[in-house]
């Protein structure tokens, strides 16, 4: 399992929280949860349309929350991807965080400093 780190200022940012506050793209989170499948096979299997499911799955590969999995050749000759979710803890944070390693480092020290003088 892979994280993926996301500062609040990255463009990242904007793409994840456009798919997670959209229906469709939920939907087929959700069916990606259970299924890996071609576009053609989530359009058909929860009624929306080829090219809404296409523009929705293009959206949450940018986002890194799905991705290609494998592929297989279709009766025309035409290269069908299969999606399946991402196997990823995305991770939200500042851009800059504070190092308390130094503070924590000269508290303990003068803890240890106190103790043998006592």
């Amino acid at each position: 399992m892979k994280n993926l780190l996301i500062s609040l200022g990255d463009s990242r940012l904007k793409q994840i929280s456009e798919v997670i506050g959209n229906k469709t793209c939920n939907k087929i989170l959700e069916h990606l949860s259970e299924n890996n499948d071609t576009v053609t096979d989530i359009s058909l299997k929860l009624s929306l349309p080829l090219n809404t499911v296409d523009y929705n799955v293009k959206k949450l590969v940018g986002a890194g929350l799905i991705e290609k999995s494998s592929h297989f050749w279709s009766i025309k000759g035409k290269k069908m991807p299969v999606y399946k979710i991402s196997n990823k803890k995305i991770i939200i944070s500042p851009k800059k965080t504070k190092n308390f390693l130094p503070l924590i480092f000269s508290v303990g020290l003068t803890g240890i400093f106190a103790l043998i003088i006592k």
